[in-house]
């Protein structure tokens, strides 16, 4: 079984992470059985939960990986999926909502959780992400039709009324388009999560 198809079999142990800290992916990757976190697209799958490893701050990204992830407020966080297709043409089963993967997590049949970090590396050190707990999906963007990437629109569940300042920066980062961040809400409230079958035919 390759390793990709491995990690959705075993548990994220959710209970070894405390919203507001700090963890590389090496501090992650240790908390886990046999298995790692999939550092190149940002979103694995485990038998128990959706883990989102997201960097927002994207300058340095090629054209087609700068993908809008911004939190709104403490409350909101929004997304966007990978490609629809891979670079070998092989569709991507975090790149479209009417995959199995996303519409398990659409649909809620798993919770999803957060680690972000606002830039990559500070002065050559490489920044930890800090882990903002569980999220719930509002909407979805159901318009990309395989061609885009689509948003998603993520209600946060444990981010604290008091914020500790390192979460408060998080929170607080916007991207620098101002146009792209509003583009990116407006797509991801498109969809309002209802039913799973509501999810199976959004893209007919």
């Amino acid at each position: 079984m390759s390793e990709k198809n491995k990690r959705a079999e075993y548990f994220f142990p959710i209970e070894l992470f405390a919203v507001g800290n700090k963890y590389s992916r090496n501090d992650i990757n240790q908390r886990l059985e046999k298995v790692t976190i999939d550092a190149s697209k940002g979103i694995t799958e485990f038998l128990n939960c959706f883990a989102l490893v997201v960097t927002l701050e994207k300058t340095d990204k090629p054209k087609d990986q700068k993908y809008k992830d911004f939190f709104k407020n403490r409350k909101e966080f929004f997304w966007e999926s990978q490609q629809p297709k891979s670079i070998g043409g092989r569709k991507n089963k975090f790149g479209s909502p009417n995959t199995p993967e996303m519409i398990s997590l659409l649909n809620r049949e798993k919770i999803t959780i957060l680690f972000a970090r606002i830039i990559n590396k500070t002065k050559g050190q490489t920044n930890k992400f800090i882990y903002c707990g569980e999220l719930d999906v509002e909407s979805f963007d159901n318009g990309a039709n395989n061609l885009r990437p689509f948003g998603v629109k993520f209600i946060t569940k444990e981010i604290p009324r008091e914020i500790p300042s390192d979460l408060a920066d998080l929170i607080n980062w916007k991207p620098l388009n101002n146009s792209s961040l509003i583009e990116a809400e407006n797509l991801a409230t498109v969809r309002s999560i209802i039913t799973k079958e509501d999810i199976n035919d959004s893209e007919g």
